[in-house]
């Protein structure tokens, strides 16, 4: 079986990610990776994210270096979708430097049946500060 990734949940940041800060987005990646596999396998009233399987492919950084991304596969739900993709999309970058979190901006690229399109915003949690303009 050939399982491949069907969207991606990404970071872009106009300066790019060195070495330092793409190990840590992969170390984010993996702290998501728990907690969502904690959800799933929970047995306590989570039926917003019964019966959907996650698969985590390996963290990647685009050529220029400005996009990192969490490629995923398998199945989800509108529920799972909001709480797990949606909701808990700051774990990819909670740690980040301060600086570096001001300009940051998340995505997912995903296919609504129109092909493959991405759609950023930028993060909000309340635990980024944009600079003053």
């Amino acid at each position: 079986m050939n399982i491949k990734p069907n969207r991606w949940l990404r970071l872009k940041h106009s300066d790019g990610f060195d070495q330092v800060l793409f190990d840590k987005f992969v170390d984010h990646c993996h702290l998501f990776q728990l907690y969502v596999e904690a959800l799933i396998n929970s047995t306590t009233n989570l039926p917003n994210i019964e019966n959907v399987n996650y698969i985590f492919f390996d963290p990647e950084l685009s050529q220029d270096k400005k996009i990192a991304s969490l490629p995923i596969g398998g199945e989800r739900n509108i529920g799972s979708r909001s709480i797990i993709e949606n909701e808990l999309s700051w774990m990819l970058w909670r740690y980040m430097p301060v600086d570096f979190k001001n300009n940051l901006e998340e995505g997912v690229t995903e296919d609504l049946g129109e092909g493959y399109n991405t759609f950023w915003r930028i993060p909000a949690n309340g635990i980024i500060l944009k600079k003053p303009k």
